[in-house]
Order: structure tokens, then sequence, then C-alpha cells
């Protein structure tokens, strides 16, 4: 006879209608579930969302405006992490300097392999 290893309590289903009748989904989410990351960004967009401060002050309002406001606040004071922050989110990791639809001009003038510059006018 197999010897039990501890677990007298769990009998193995080898019915997989039966396993579905007591929840064994073979690792699908139930029907109606939500994912955390859903649930996260919902409360962040929640604009009912209501926090209650130590000093009595209730705070209302969706939770990620405040979060950007205060990232926008820090990174307008010099925090250069909060403006990396807002920069690779708000427009992606590569942003296009331009003026006025025109690239920038480098502040320093390149040679060429020759030691000349790129104008040719050494």
């Amino acid at each position: 006879m197999a010897e039990n290893k501890g677990h007298a309590n769990v009998i193995p289903i080898k019915d997989t209608q039966r396993a579905k009748e007591l929840g064994s989904l073979g690792g699908k989410a139930k029907a109606g579930s939500k994912h955390i990351s859903t649930h996260i960004r919902n409360m962040l967009n929640d604009p009912n969302f209501e926090l209650k401060l130590k000093n009595g002050e209730v705070i209302k309002g969706a939770p990620m405006e405040a979060i950007i406001k205060t990232a926008i606040a820090k990174a307008v004071s010099g925090d250069i992490r909060a403006f990396d922050i807002l920069a690779k989110r708000g427009w992606g990791d590569k942003i296009d300097m331009t003026s006025g639809g025109q690239p920038l001009t480098a502040l320093v003038k390149f040679a060429d392999d020759n030691g000349t510059d790129e104008d040719n006018s050494s």
C-alpha cells in the first residue's frame, strides 16, 4: 500500500469534470475576475477616492493626479529623478529635441578623420 506523506486530507482528483466542480480551473481565473494591475489602475484613477490625513484633513480626488502633481513639483524644483520619470512616462524613452521643427544645432564642431571640421574650414 502507498505511503501517505503527511497530507492525509488531500485526495487527488482524477476526474476533470469533478475538478472543475470543485473550483480547479487548471490555472485559469474565474470568469469575471480582474487582475491585480486592473484593480490598481482603477483605484489610482477613482475620482471618488478620499484619504484622511493624520491632522484630520480629508483629501478627495484621483490619487494618480496627486502623484503626478507631486512629481511635477519635484521636477520643477530640480529633482532629476522626478523629471526622468515624468519624461519617460509622458513621452517615452526617446524625446525628439527640436526647435521649431528644425534639429537643434550642436554646441561644438565635429571633425572628420583628417582633423578638419565638417564644413571643411579648418
